[in-house]
């Protein structure tokens, strides 16, 4: 129901700007920079393989790559053996890349346990990772804060939370330092410009979660301009 708003409340903004002949970064605020920097989703089986497609986003001109630390059906593995594949993915990674470029780190919230969140991060932690996305399921943020107050590494989330109402509980533990609002499911583009106010008040970061093709990528880059 909120993504079917979302859709409705885009599509609203996107009507008026044309009917005033204007972008609709100028109807939410104005524009504020002159560019967007972004990062790359980046993939591979093997170490080789994602440190090659973390090489091919640099030569595109990327300064930032997102990867899956832990290696393929991780959950089906020892953990012990996530771990030490972790590790070789992020030093593979990290010398194709050198150090100049940001790695974010997504497990895609595939980690129960508090304390296998935190000894993944003890793992990455040397490779300097530019975020941590949801190292531990989103639905319990109080876990989340007691994760945050122990990692040492950037922690994002929030593309799976609906309106600024759930954003004002997770800002409320301390549990992340980059807030991802999806702006086709919290509520739209409106609702998103109230999160990044939120985000503003508690010197917190806002990186708007953009998988989803160019209706997504059009609503952000104007989102992000603003």
């Amino acid at each position: 129901v909120n993504a079917a708003i979302s859709a409705i409340e885009i599509a609203c903004w996107d009507v008026k700007g044309k009917a005033l002949g204007v972008p609709v970064y100028e109807l939410v605020g104005g524009r504020c920079r002159d560019k967007v920097r972004v990062y790359l989703g980046i993939g591979g089986a093997t170490p080789r393989e994602v440190a090659d497609s973390a090489r091919r986003a640099i030569d595109e001109g990327f300064t930032a790559v997102k990867m899956a630390p832990q290696p393929p059906n991780s959950e089906r593995l020892p953990w012990d053996r996530v771990l030490r594949g972790t590790n070789d993915r992020l030093e593979a990674v990290r010398k194709a890349v050198g150090d100049d470029v940001d790695i974010g780190l997504d497990p895609h919230a595939r980690i129960f346990e508090p304390v296998r969140a935190l000894q993944m991060a003890e793992v990455v932690k040397p490779f300097r990772p530019m975020f941590f996305e949801e190292p531990l399921r989103p639905e319990n943020i109080e876990a989340m804060g007691e994760l945050h107050e122990k990692i040492g590494i950037p922690i994002a989330t929030g593309e799976m939370l609906y309106t600024k109402y759930e954003f004002r509980d997770l800002i409320s533990v301390g549990a992340a330092d980059i807030l991802q609002p999806d702006i086709l499911l919290c509520g739209g583009l409106l609702e998103t410009k109230k999160i990044a106010a939120m985000a503003e008040a508690d010197y917190l970061t806002i990186a708007p979660h953009s998988p989803l093709g160019p209706i997504s990528t059009a609503v952000s880059t104007h989102f992000a301009a603003s």
